[in-house]
């Protein structure tokens, strides 16, 4: 029984580690996980963000190293490869009532190299429809991006997450 326990432990740790993450919202934040469904590989993905037609700026979710999104450090794709938008209270200054928030999505799918970086949208490709849906401060929402560079690409709102 001595020699057996190890091994089961380890089997035991290996197993939770590959479970799927669970992510969660603060409260003083809206996150949006983003499931990356693409065609193409994706360098970047970039948004602006409204609430009942006001604009309050923009911003784009690329990795450190400038690598592709969805891939490993072994440069292997992930089995379901997702990106964190987060809002904070202070990106929606004066506003708490978010029932009217939208966001129009863009993505980059190529190298991040001599990027105009004074441009945040400069050379990205506008996601095909804006997604509109109430949101509130403390909740997770997911959104799934799909399609390629040359078919266009779609975003859809799948819900609340569950917490």
């Amino acid at each position: 029984m001595k020699r057996i326990l190890p091994w089961l432990l380890a089997i035991l740790f290996l197993l939770c580690a590959c479970g799927e993450v669970v992510y969660t919202a603060q409260e003083d934040e809206v996150r949006i996980v983003v499931e990356l469904d693409t065609e193409d590989d994706i360098y970047e993905v970039s948004f602006a963000r409204c609430v009942d037609g006001e604009a309050f700026g923009g911003c784009g979710v690329s990795n450190a190293d400038r690598s592709r999104l969805g891939y490993n450090r072994f440069g292997q794709r992930e089995k379901n490869p997702k990106v964190l938008l987060d809002f904070l209270k202070e990106d929606f200054p004066n506003i708490t009532d978010l029932s009217g928030f939208s966001m129009q999505l863009y993505v980059r799918n190529s190298p991040l190299e001599g990027v105009n970086w004074d441009e945040p949208f400069d050379g990205t490709v506008e996601v095909q429809n804006e997604l509109a849906f109430p949101v509130e401060y403390g909740h997770l929402y997911r959104v799934r991006l799909s399609g390629s560079r040359e078919k266009g690409y779609t975003a859809t709102y799948l819900g609340e997450q569950e917490g």
